[in-house]
């Protein structure tokens, strides 16, 4: 019996999933000196491997120090939470605080830039060896 022709859109409506094609491995068993070891296809496929890797780890790591240094920046220019409940603290004028914060901001994340991407580099650098052996 043969099953009816339905379109894309139909089988979407019945709940049908379509998946990508797996992708293939980014590496190739070899046997080296009579041991087993993975290796990349070629060096420019581990290079790119790696250059992504690290584009990857510095955006996650840049989206943590944003939310950290938001709490730091605040922290900074508005002082501890329980000192702004205070009645006789006298309150600033909010633009400063605006500014305050921005400036701390742009700050911390410069700082935290410079020590994610040194991670990244270290990180996907050890990831990524040209021989991973298995035995």
């Amino acid at each position: 019996m043969d099953s009816p022709n339905l379109s894309d859109q139909q089988l979407k409506d019945l709940g049908v999933i379509f998946h990508d094609p797996p992708l293939p491995p980014i590496r190739e068993t070899k046997i080296i000196d009579g041991r087993k070891c993975r290796v990349f296809h070629s060096e420019a496929e581990r290079r790119k491997h790696i250059r992504d890797c690290e584009v990857e780890v510095i955006k996650n790591c840049l989206d943590g120090a944003r939310a950290s240094c938001v709490l730091k920046a605040i922290e900074v220019c508005r002082g501890p939470m329980w000192h702004r409940w205070l009645p006789f603290q006298p309150g600033r004028d909010p633009s400063e605080v605006e500014a305050c914060e921005a400036r701390a901001m742009e700050e911390c994340v410069a700082g935290a830039r410079g020590r994610c991407e040194s991670h990244a580099v270290g990180l996907c650098s050890q990831s990524h060896p040209t021989h991973m052996w298995l035995e």
